[in-house]
C-alpha cells in the first residue's frame, strides 16, 4: 500500500470514529465521499433471534440475552390505558429500580454483555401495582449480535 492510500485509510478511519461518536452525521460523511455507505452498513447490528412473550395472565418475567450483545423490546399493551412496562436488571424489579419504563408501542433497547438477564414487569399506571396482561398484550424481543 502506498503512502497516499495509507493516508486515505487513516482519514476514513478517523471519519468513521467521528460518525460513531456522533460528531459527524452518516449522511455528511457519505456525501463527502469519505466514508463508504456499504462499509457503514456492514457494521450495523444484525438481528440474530427474537421472541414474543404473551402477557396474558402474567405480570412479570425475565429473559436472558444469549448469542447477542444487544436487545430491543417493543411493547403492545392494550388491556388498560397506560399499562406500563418496567424493565431492568434487578430481580426485585420496582419503579425505583427500573432502568426504563414504557407504555404501548414504545421501544426499549440496550447493549449488554452476553448472558445478561433482563427482568420486566407490567404495572397499573394509577398506583404502580402489579397488573397481569390480557389476551392481546405482548412484548416482542429482538436480539442483535
Amino acid at each position: 500500500m502506498n503512502s497516499s492510500q495509507s493516508a486515505l485509510n487513516e482519514i476514513s478511519n478517523k471519519l468513521s470514529d467521528a460518525v460513531n461518536d456522533g460528531i459527524v452525521s452518516v449522511a455528511d460523511a457519505v456525501v463527502a465521499g469519505k466514508l463508504d455507505a456499504f462499509a457503514l452498513a456492514a457494521r450495523a447490528p444484525i438481528r440474530v433471534s427474537g421472541q414474543t412473550i404473551s402477557l396474558n395472565g402474567i405480570s412479570s418475567g425475565s429473559f436472558q440475552v444469549t448469542g447477542a450483545t444487544r436487545y430491543r423490546i417493543k411493547c403492545s399493551l392494550f388491556t388498560i390505558g397506560g399499562l406500563t412496562l418496567l424493565v431492568g436488571y434487578n430481580p426485585q424489579l420496582s419503579l425505583a429500580s427500573a432502568s426504563w419504563t414504557a407504555i404501548n408501542r414504545e421501544e426499549i433497547s440496550d447493549d449488554v454483555p452476553e448472558g445478561t438477564t433482563v427482568y420486566w414487569k407490567t404495572v397499573d399506571p394509577s398506583d404502580f401495582t402489579d397488573f397481569a396482561g390480557g389476551d392481546f398484550d405482548v412484548i416482542s424481543v429482538s436480539y442483535y449480535g
